[in-house]
């Protein structure tokens, strides 16, 4: 067992398709604040590929990252089972939700509550949105970069909340980490656009 937040335990690794997948046990996910960090931490370690994400709370997101979630209290297995957890529940979860972990077909934001939904890019770590403001701004990205039009005014992407720049709906790390990777300067001034995999992830100058 590694700690790597108080809400953030990676347990080891469990064998799917003879691939090690590694296991984690989350804490406070029904926290949108908790979400947010824990997300955040996730997507930078990405690089040990999709895992699962245990969780406490039956309220929780879909994804961590680029790690599916469980919830533990539907995958406890049978007393006389040799492990605690049910290991087919586990990877059925996991097979399930696998494509939407490596970012989905298409772009598409997919909601769990008024204030929580999960971007789905292709070839991209879901990034957890928390919030009206989040959410609503990459909705409208996400229908721009579907018509054909990926780049929006920031008059209208902002349209009915008290800011003119989408980097005051998120906190200063967590800006940091999506900038140029899921949202960028459009090529006009004052436009903004949804990053995908072959369009320019380059601020305009």
């Amino acid at each position: 067992q590694q700690i790597l937040d108080p809400d953030l335990t990676l347990l080891g690794a469990m064998e799917i398709g003879g691939a090690e997948v590694p296991l984690f046990f989350a804490r406070r996910l029904n926290n949108l604040k908790t979400v947010e960090r824990l997300d955040l931490a996730m997507r930078a370690r990405n690089q040990a590929g999709v895992g699962i994400v245990l969780s406490a709370s039956e309220d929780m997101p879909s994804h961590l990252g680029p790690n599916v979630v469980v919830p533990l209290l539907s995958n406890i297995a049978p007393a006389e089972e040799e492990f605690a957890v049910a290991r087919d529940g586990l990877e059925l979860t996991y097979r399930s939700n696998f494509a939407l972990a490596r970012g989905g077909a298409t772009p598409q934001v997919l909601r769990s509550g008024p204030q929580s939904a999960v971007l789905h890019v292709p070839g991209k770590a879901p990034l957890n949105l928390t919030g009206a403001e989040q959410i609503t701004i990459f909705e409208r990205l996400v229908t721009a970069c579907k018509a054909g039009s990926p780049d929006v005014q920031v008059k209208q992407l902002m349209d009915g909340f008290g800011s003119r720049n989408p980097q005051q709906a998120f906190r200063s790390k967590t800006w940091e980490s999506i900038l140029n990777v899921y949202i960028a300067k459009g090529e006009k001034r004052g436009y903004w656009r949804l990053v995908v995999d072959g369009a320019s992830s380059e601020p305009a100058v």
